[in-house]
């Protein structure tokens, strides 16, 4: 009798996308590659009666109300139609790359962003990946699979239907399988991933909350899950928040995030520093709408909510003082 292997089980999660994407259309197939091999069947039957335990086991936050709220204290949050966020990419950026899009990517490449940098790539399959600031990934496609590693940062994939081969996408540990979707990554101190169409099976880091054979998650469109830096606590799935997923378009809704986390984030994309000379001020929480890739515009709005004073006089370096 042969015994069941590693490509066994991969394939085995493969299948489950496929069925999770169309099982009318698979069902034939599947029954074909279940008869080919004995055990199989019960792999197969073991992997989607875990996938259905850990997606109930998750905790489902609740979804915190945005606040149209001004920052300056009359401009309010605009009212996005979820979909229109997460779908809709405005690409009035003052980037080439990704304005007049790039050759398609070679079957093995790796891809990088520097500080400030956005990037958007045509994969060899038809998909495209966009590259937040500060990012590395590789990808390496085969005829059986397309594979792609985040080293660290953030990218989006928009991935081109092949049933034939997956789409696996590998960060911080983390395997995220999907066949036809949309959906962000985010790989820096801790692991997310954003669904924002279709559906992919996430598979934990080995060295999570359970044991190395922890069963995937799966995850439907409109999902966020997240895994802490140090995997000590079971992964928590949320609604996808609407500001998370506008980092493509540069102008974020803001709904009680605090400062010091703003500050973060826009100087991903500056080569002068905003800094708090009060530290303690970066726990305050602020709410609106801001170009988080516009330094100025961010220092200027906070500044303003704080009534801080601006300092540039050290290079390389916003400071934000008391007045």
């Amino acid at each position: 009798m042969t015994e069941l292997n590693s490509q066994d089980q991969c394939a085995a999660e493969e299948w489950a996308v496929r069925m999770l994407d169309d099982p009318t259309r698979h069902q034939h197939d599947l029954a074909q590659w279940i008869a080919a091999k004995p055990g199989r069947g019960a792999l197969y039957d073991r992997l989607m009666r875990d996938l259905d335990d850990a997606t109930a086991a998750v905790r489902v936050a609740p979804v915190q109300s945005h606040r149209p709220v001004s920052m300056r204290g009359s401009k309010t949050l605009l009212a996005v139609a979820f979909l229109c966020a997460c779908l809709a990419i405005g690409f009035s950026l003052r980037l080439t790359a990704l304005q007049s899009g790039e050759p398609l990517a070679r079957p093995m490449l790796h891809l990088a962003t520097k500080v400030g940098e956005l990037r958007r790539v045509m994969l060899a399959d038809g998909s495209s990946v966009i590259l937040d600031a500060d990012t590395l990934l590789t990808t390496d496609f085969s005829g059986h699979r397309r594979l792609l590693n985040l080293k660290h940062g953030r990218a989006r994939f928009t991935v081109a239907h092949d049933q034939a081969r997956p789409f696996v996408v590998h960060a911080g540990g983390s395997e995220i399988v999907a066949t036809g979707t949309v959906f962000d990554v985010a790989y820096r101190e801790a692991l997310s991933v954003d669904l924002l169409q279709g559906r992919v099976i996430v598979r934990p880091p080995s060295t999570s909350f359970g044991p190395r054979s922890s069963p995937p998650i799966a995850l439907n469109s409109g999902q966020h899950i997240a895994f802490d830096s140090g995997h000590r606590r079971p992964p928590s799935v949320t609604a996808t928040s609407v500001s998370e997923t506008q980092w493509v378009q540069g102008t974020k809704s803001l709904n009680d995030v605090p400062i010091d986390a703003i500050i973060a984030q826009a100087n991903r994309y500056a080569t002068a520093h905003i800094e708090l000379a009060d530290p303690s001020l970066g726990t305050r929480e602020i709410f609106g709408d801001i170009d988080i890739r516009d330094s100025d515009a961010v220092a200027e709005g906070v500044a303003a909510y704080l009534d801080l004073r601006i300092d540039r006089s050290q290079r390389g370096k916003i400071v934000l003082r008391n007045k």
